[in-house]
């Protein structure tokens, strides 16, 4: 789909976005394959948490921005904003 944004807290976990996630999510690898079908390209740095509780040793990434490839050499400055007053970080870019 062209012009496209697909943004969202999709609670799961993938070596795309997560390289050190320890399990794969239920469903993750056919959500990737749907992503991938669809030639979306994944906005965010993998690795850079979004979410984040005191219980827990490190951030986790769940929440996921990606857009179509007609859009992606326009999106600039993407980045998290981790002191918004919620476990689950901003993410702020602009196309």
């Amino acid at each position: 789909p062209h012009g496209s944004l697909l943004l969202g807290d999709f609670n799961t976990h993938h070596p795309w976005w997560e390289p050190q996630c320890l399990a794969v999510s239920p469903g993750a690898d056919s959500f990737v394959e749907w992503i991938e079908s669809q030639h979306l390209e994944l906005l965010n740095t993998p690795g850079t948490g979004t979410f984040f509780r005191s219980n827990m040793s490190r951030e986790s990434v769940l929440d996921l921005s990606f857009v179509s490839q007609d859009l992606a050499s326009r999106v600039e400055d993407w980045q998290v904003l981790p002191s918004i007053g919620s476990d689950h970080h901003g993410i702020l870019f602009a196309i």
